[in-house]
């Protein structure tokens, strides 16, 4: 009953314009509706449409951290082709440190992210085959590892958001995996074995090219 009287009394005084605050509280709601990592083009649409909520909140106690950590989401989640993942994980580069964070978890995760860029590099880098295969499995291993990382450790919402980063990258992650596995050959390739006995000892000349 007091409490009740309180709030009445002091109801013309409380400040009631929506701040970046209020905003954002709203963008988090609209997060938790978004459980199931099935949709990119939805969580996408819903952090572009509202990029302006939460890069409003720097003025705010953490509240860059909150915002650096929103716009890495947003760009990881927006990179549509995998040349273009080692440039947007430089993103991160931008995420404050882990000492004294309000969301450590978010952060590890974010950074984890980073570095599977790295092996990445390594697949659009390297002209081998088995490297570039060896690349593409380091980095499907490692993203299976950091879901389970996420759903053990970050909350909701941005759980969500990273559970639609990793199902993402996983997807461009395999196409690169079956463009590496379908290789068409143009031209005829010469059968470097002929019919007849082997040449031995010093008559064996001349096959540089076929030993190479």
């Amino acid at each position: 009953m007091i409490e009740r009287l309180v709030y009445h009394l002091t109801l013309s005084l409380r400040h009631s314009k929506p701040t970046p605050l209020t905003f954002f509280a709203g963008l988090l709601l609209q997060l938790l509706a978004r459980n199931a990592p099935d949709s990119r083009d939805g969580m996408l649409s819903l952090l572009s449409s509202n990029f302006s909520i939460y890069t409003n909140l720097v003025d705010y106690s953490e509240g860059l951290e909150i915002q650096r950590s929103f716009e890495v989401m947003h760009g990881f989640l927006a990179c549509d082709r995998l040349s273009a993942l080692p440039q947007t994980v430089n993103l991160a580069s931008s995420l404050p440190s882990l000492k004294g964070s309000i969301r450590p978890q978010l952060l590890i995760a974010l950074n984890r992210l980073q570095d599977i860029g790295l092996d990445i590099v390594t697949y659009l880098t390297s002209v081998s085959r088995v490297n570039k295969q060896a690349a593409l499995l380091r980095a499907n291993s490692a993203l299976d590892n950091l879901s389970d990382y996420v759903i053990a450790e970050v909350l909701i919402p941005e759980q969500i958001i990273l559970r639609h980063i990793i199902y993402h990258w996983h997807r461009l992650i395999s196409e690169a995996g079956g463009d590496i596995g379908h290789v068409e050959t143009s031209t005829p390739v010469p059968n470097p074995y002929v019919v007849g006995n082997p040449m031995l000892g010093h008559t064996f000349v001349g096959r540089e090219d076929i030993i190479q």
